[in-house]
């Protein structure tokens, strides 16, 4: 992100640009990456309890941005699909759980140490040792188990959709970028300097 502005302002530079794409863009991409940016709701607290893990998935389901990520795939990719197919809403709905599990699996040890008394972090480990009354490694191995589990369901319903030749060359093109941005939102939250500190740097030989 642009580091020499705070949040509000690097919204507004993110918004310029996405309504240059607009205007350049023969697609519908960078229209969509605007209306994204807008509609993320990147300034949304944490709860503080929530009576189940379902209550909390749904804050970071609004939190995450994860439309702004999937219109980002459709522009790079230069496709014309629409990414509100319902028959792709589910499995883009995993993805997006997929996105804030991961990011908060990586990001606990930082969180955990900036926890405000005032709220909650917005992060499932807390919630999970909260409601079911676990500790700090339990927890994170469940949360662990849940994004594999999500993984699995969205790797069978891809091949489902590959063996029936489900979606044109455009759509199967938007799901395999989809995939490939999670594999990358990955290895960057298991390596970046902000979550994983020294332990996550690679010391050569």
């Amino acid at each position: 992100m642009y580091p020499f502005c705070k949040d509000p302002r690097r919204l507004e530079l993110i918004n310029v640009l996405m309504i240059m794409l607009w205007v350049f863009d023969g697609n519908t991409a960078g229209k969509e990456m605007h209306h994204a940016t807008l509609n993320t709701e990147y300034w949304l607290k944490p709860p503080k309890e929530c009576g189940n893990l379902g209550e909390y998935l749904a804050y970071r389901h609004r939190n995450v941005g994860a439309l702004f990520v999937w219109s980002c795939v459709k522009f790079s990719l230069d496709l014309k699909v629409d990414i509100s197919d319902p028959r792709i809403a589910e499995w883009l709905e995993w993805a997006s759980m997929h996105l804030g599990m991961t990011n908060d699996l990586y990001s606990w040890a930082k969180e955990a140490k900036d926890q405000s008394e005032e709220q909650g972090p917005a992060n499932a480990i807390f919630h999970l040792k909260q409601l079911l009354s676990l500790d700090e490694r339990q927890a994170v191995e469940m949360l662990y188990c849940m994004i594999l589990q999500k993984e699995a369901l969205m790797y069978e319903q891809l091949l489902s959709w590959e063996n029936e030749c489900s979606f044109d060359d455009d759509m199967c093109a938007f799901l395999r970028g989809v995939w490939g941005a999670l594999a990358g939102h990955v290895l960057y939250s298991a390596t970046c300097a902000r979550y994983a500190g020294e332990q996550g740097k690679v010391v050569p030989e």
